[in-house]
């Protein structure tokens, strides 16, 4: 198993090449949060040939910007264990969750707490979750190539987030006015290779 990790913009991919796709998907729905990302901490783990999903945990630091006792962001194609999604203030005190819910129309994931979160403060938001890489060439998919030299098939897993694939990747505030640094870590089997747009940070092979 080798990790890597990224300080990077946006995109992120795992990858034996580069792949450019020329996919869109449009949503009708606007967001109408009352909070604003500041930064998000990716772990993502990729599981290519013997699973094609992936699992991941995001922790979102994030300031509250209205008064509300429900954080509202994108989520959509993921698996999530509502039980395991934790909330706390950036002294790291927990703050209970009433409940995690889902609109699936409209691709939003609803977390209510059981008290109002403070105009200003900062939040961290972690979820863990779980998908899979499939041929839809949107979020975090899968593709292949045959190739010359063996004859064999060569699996490739990409990342196509414009303009609104990121949510189906990891939970997230998936609109270009959300804009916040990211912290990605990346881990996989010997033999493939991770590229990044930005400079590699860390290497471990384990």
């Amino acid at each position: 198993m080798k990790f890597v990790g990224f300080k990077m913009i946006f995109i992120i991919a795992l990858s034996l090449m580069r792949s450019f796709v020329n996919s869109e998907e449009t949503s009708d729905f606007k967001l109408h949060t009352n909070f604003k990302p500041v930064s998000y901490e990716l772990n993502v783990t990729t599981h290519l040939e013997d699973k094609f999903m992936f699992e991941g945990v995001v922790c979102i630091r994030m300031t509250c910007v209205g008064a509300t006792d429900t954080i509202v962001l994108h989520s959509t194609s993921l698996n999530i264990d509502t039980k395991s999604v934790v909330v706390a203030n950036c002294g790291e005190n927990v703050i209970p969750v009433n409940s995690v819910s889902f609109d699936t129309d409209k691709e939003l994931m609803q977390v209510k707490s059981t008290v109002n979160f403070k105009p200003c403060d900062e939040y961290l938001l972690t979820i863990p979750f779980t998908g899979n890489l499939t041929d839809d060439l949107v979020g975090y998919y899968r593709s292949s190539y045959v190739d010359k030299e063996s004859n064999q098939t060569r699996w490739l897993a990409i990342t196509y987030f414009e303009p609104m694939g990121a949510r189906r990747a990891f939970p997230c505030f998936d609109e270009p006015e959300y804009k916040a640094t990211f912290k990605i870590k990346l881990s996989h089997k010997k033999g493939l290779t991770s590229i990044s747009n930005m400079k590699l940070m860390n290497q471990i092979n384990w």
